[in-house]
């Protein structure tokens, strides 16, 4: 079987330590590492997180964790490495996301970013989230973050 370069899957334990090097190379960043391989892995075995990655061969090229409540879903971390940037795989790791939640009856999605990360804020603007409001000190280093929401239409069955 063959399978699709950056097809969107489920996070599996196996996927855990890619995960957790990609985070700190490309969102922990000067901030202590909290999305260690052991916390990746206690996230793909939570009910209430869906772990989505993609991969180009035997390298990981995206992934997002998102938590489900009842009726919002949080994303945790979404992340591209470098070199697979500019391909749409951000795009697809959300669209996925949204999908899962649409259907788990989901009505709303929140994230937080970096206030000085302009790009991520315009991917998310253009993903339809918005900014609610700036969240001082959110980091632990002291950056401040923009806490933004999307709005989510919830599939029925016909």
């Amino acid at each position: 079987m063959h399978l699709q370069k950056h097809a969107v899957r489920l996070g599996r334990n196996s996927d855990a330590c890619d995960i957790a090097l990609l985070s700190r190379r490309e969102i922990e960043y000067g901030l202590p590492w909290v999305w260690t391989p052991a916390h990746v892995a206690r996230a793909i075995n939570d009910q209430n997180v869906n772990v989505a990655v993609t991969r180009a061969g035997d390298e990981l090229s995206g992934f997002a964790i998102v938590y489900f409540g009842r009726t919002h879903a949080h994303v945790n971390l979404l992340a591209v490495a470098d070199a697979y940037r500019r391909r749409g795989i951000a795009k697809r790791l959300l669209e996925w996301q949204l999908c899962s939640a649409r259907t788990a009856g989901i009505r709303y999605m929140t994230l937080e970013v970096r206030r000085n990360n302009i790009d991520a804020q315009s991917f998310y603007r253009e993903c339809g989230f918005e900014t609610r409001e700036i969240v001082s000190r959110y980091y632990r280093n002291n950056e401040d973050a923009l806490r933004m929401v999307r709005k989510l239409e919830v599939q029925h069955e016909s």
